[in-house]
């Protein structure tokens, strides 16, 4: 089951699976918007504009301290991608 928290003052959802007799992972999304990111002084407007879901999971019990982000871009504008 999904819990909420807040992450850079945007509502975040972290989720942890773990199917019998496998290794879990735990997964937090959380959607930061050009005001969000301002808070944190992550500067994008120049480049970047609209809102950003981002995706860090990471294998429960695993060695390697690695994690996979993924970042959605989809509702967000890249500005000047090409000169």
């Amino acid at each position: 089951m999904p819990a909420l928290l807040w992450i850079a003052d945007a509502p975040a959802v972290i989720d942890l699976k773990r199917p019998a007799r496998q290794a879990g992972e735990a997964a937090i999304t959380v959607t930061l918007d050009e005001a969000a990111r301002a808070k944190q002084n992550i500067s994008t407007a120049a480049v970047l504009s609209g809102p950003v879901a981002v995706r860090f999971v990471r294998a429960l019990g695993a060695s390697t301290k690695s994690m996979k982000v993924e970042a959605d871009l989809s509702r967000a504008t890249i500005n000047d991608f090409l000169p």
